[in-house]
């Protein structure tokens, strides 16, 4: 599920008498290269000691609500008090959605980098088992000396948290609401039916998903973050369409890596082999030496049944997490299926030998050459 899916308005905007809030950034500075790889190394081990509370501690919340106010084109300092004291009370929920990416995932530090006076620190999730992979890039301040993340930017919607929030503030009925002020009558009220529309989802409602994407077309088609969200919305259906608002998008922005991202994602669920290798290997100009990318790639080898070139890949992989004992059984799988039982037996006593695994219990219909199982067995040990 995206984040803009996750992020409704939870809470009321407060009402208290307008003051000078002092919502200032003074107190921030530059952040050093060693500085952000300090972060980011500790933040990964932080993931792996607290997966299920990772986040906690780790935003500077002021920084923040100052970028949300920043992308509804507001003056913090003019605005009422408690409309941002209600925001900060509100913020856990804000990061709820990606909180919930980390347990389960292989959560990994990717790079940082530092450009135009921001420091960034990009981590990626995946799943193994839904195969579910994003980007988290992340935004990296030093208040005072507290290193904190400032933002993030997710490749799955193409834009930073705090724009996507903002835009959703805008949905709150409240008279004067000031979120909502850079909007239209028909815009803020597609913000109000993106409920109705999860609603849709769930109980099959294709028409009603299709009449309320119609609205969102008329209100934001031209702008990046819609596009990308009906993409995401066509391919859920498996709507046709999707190929040509796909093919739009990618023309458009060529070199986004969230375009590129989403198109790779989309054509991995859709088994289309060549197109997923080919935005694989355009998003790794961004994300660099991604591992995950390149098991990812051997899955997608494998499904188009080029075993040699899977195994070619899969080494890459291996020699890069030699204590991953999953990637061993890909080997052999591949190596079963290619016939080539030499290196299948190899592969068998390297798995015992490493990770323990006794496999001579496990029925091998692949190696279907030899009449018996107990036959290949009696093959492997004498090797």
């Amino acid at each position: 599920m995206k984040i803009y899916q996750m992020i409704f308005l939870l809470f009321l905007l407060g009402c208290s008498t307008p003051k000078e809030s002092g919502l200032t950034d003074n107190l921030l500075r530059p952040v050093t290269n060693e500085t952000l790889k300090g972060y980011a190394e500790n933040f990964q081990t932080r993931v792996k000691e607290f997966p299920n509370d990772a986040f906690t501690n780790q935003w500077d919340v002021r920084f923040f609500l100052n970028r949300i106010y920043k992308a509804a084109k507001l003056n913090p300092n003019e605005l009422d008090i408690g409309i941002d004291r209600d925001l900060e009370f509100s913020f856990p929920r804000i990061t709820y959605a990606l909180s919930k990416e980390i347990p389960g995932s292989e959560y990994e530090f990717i790079k940082t980098r530092i450009g135009k006076s921001k420091a960034h620190s990009l981590f990626r999730s995946y799943n193994y088992k839904t195969n579910a992979i994003n980007y988290h890039d992340f935004l990296i301040v030093d208040r005072g000396g507290n290193v904190r993340i400032g933002d993030v930017y997710l490749f799955s919607t193409g834009e930073y948290l705090s724009q996507t929030y903002a835009r959703q503030l805008a949905s709150n009925p409240m008279e004067d609401n000031p979120f909502a002020r850079r909007y239209t009558v028909d815009e803020r009220k597609f913000f109000l039916s993106q409920g109705d529309m999860q609603l849709a989802f769930e109980n099959g409602d294709a028409n009603q998903v299709n009449l309320l994407l119609e609205k969102g077309r008329k209100s934001f088609g031209g702008k990046k973050f819609w596009r990308i969200m009906e993409a995401d919305i066509l391919s859920w259906q498996g709507n046709p369409n999707i190929e040509t608002v796909l093919t739009q998008l990618l023309d458009d922005y060529p070199k986004d890596p969230s375009v590129i991202h989403n198109a790779f994602r989309y054509y991995y669920v859709m088994g289309e082999g060549a197109k997923t290798i080919q935005k694989l290997e355009a998003l790794k100009e961004y994300v660099n030496d991604d591992v995950i990318l390149d098991f990812v790639k051997v899955r997608t080898l494998v499904e188009m049944a080029e075993l040699t070139k899977a195994l070619e890949t899969l080494q890459i992989v291996i020699d890069k997490k030699p204590n991953d004992a999953e990637l061993f059984y890909w080997k052999l799988m591949c190596e079963g299926f290619l016939k080539d039982f030499e290196s299948g037996a190899s592969t068998i006593r390297t798995m015992y030998s490493r990770f323990g695994i006794d496999l001579r219990d496990i029925q091998f219909s692949i190696f279907e050459t030899f009449e018996e199982p107990a036959d290949f067995w009696d093959w492997v040990e004498k090797r």
